[in-house]
């Protein structure tokens, strides 16, 4: 089934549209990741504190976020695939990457993290059915599916990619 724009709040579009492809979500999770992942691994750990320019993320605080979404955005999918009917709420990714503690992680730990928190997330998408993924939650009092949370953490990973391509290594 195509996503529909009911599925997720308007301002997660981009990350939705980045994920559209003729895969299942499923199948898409685990092609983009794989894409994703050989792409960060590219990464050298001598450029875990470089920033493209002042006051922008260090590429380990984005390798952070990207885990933090990860957990986020899967954890979001879980309660509300199980039926909770609460409003979650969202968090402040800018307090959370000025607050996490990269320093001492190296980015093979980070693509690690990233991958445990993936593997996690892939188990629980494997089994759900359309009536799962069709379950509709709150998040931030908007409006979203559990097929629209796996759309947003494709989408998401692929932004942060494609920024990591344009913006702090286009000249590599």
């Amino acid at each position: 089934m195509t996503i529909q724009t009911d599925e997720y709040p308007a301002y997660f579009a981009p990350y939705v549209q980045l994920a559209q492809s003729n895969r299942s979500l499923y199948e898409e999770m685990q092609a983009s990741f794989g894409e994703a992942i050989d792409y960060l691994q590219s990464i050298s750990e001598e450029q875990k504190d470089f920033a493209y320019a002042e006051g922008k993320w260090t590429v380990g605080q984005v390798f952070q976020h990207i885990i933090d979404v990860e957990l986020v955005m899967a954890h979001r999918a879980f309660r509300i695939s199980r039926g909770d009917k609460i409003n979650l709420p969202g968090f402040d990714h800018n307090a959370w990457a000025q607050n996490a503690e990269v320093g001492h992680k190296s980015l093979s730990q980070m693509i690690m993290e990233l991958k445990t928190a993936r593997s996690v997330t892939l188990m629980h998408y494997k089994d759900l059915d359309e009536e799962a993924l069709n379950t509709k939650g709150s998040v931030s009092e908007n409006a979203v599916t559990v097929r629209g949370l796996g759309y947003i953490l494709v989408g998401h990973l692929k932004h942060h990619v494609n920024l990591f391509k344009e913006n702090y290594f286009a000249n590599a």
